[in-house]
């Protein structure tokens, strides 16, 4: 059995939806037991899941935020995403941004 950290915290829940640009996003949320104090949205990193973050979603819902996480990427689909994503034209920009041109 699993440390409680790694395990899904009690109420969470999934969904998925595909965007704009037909890449499946994933998603979770987590409500406080009492009353909502603040939101906390989660986006993870590119090698990184939801799961990672269920340690973070129980402590900050026990302390009365509203948990959001979205997953946008999976080692199966890097490259369609980089390509719903514009990553070309953005490694670019952002390389011109840092020179100041």
């Amino acid at each position: 059995m699993l440390p409680e950290k790694f395990e899904e915290p009690a109420g969470f829940q999934w969904g998925n939806f595909t965007n704009t640009k037909g890449a499946q996003i994933r998603y979770g949320s987590l409500q406080p037991e009492g009353a909502v104090k603040g939101t906390m949205v989660i986006v993870t990193g590119f090698r990184e899941t939801i799961e990672k973050y269920f340690e973070v979603a129980r402590e900050m819902a026990a302390k009365g935020a509203e948990i959001f996480e979205y997953h946008l990427w999976s080692d199966h689909n890097f490259g369609r995403l980089m390509e719903l994503v514009g990553y070309e034209e953005r490694r670019i920009t952002f390389s011109k941004f840092a020179r100041k041109e």
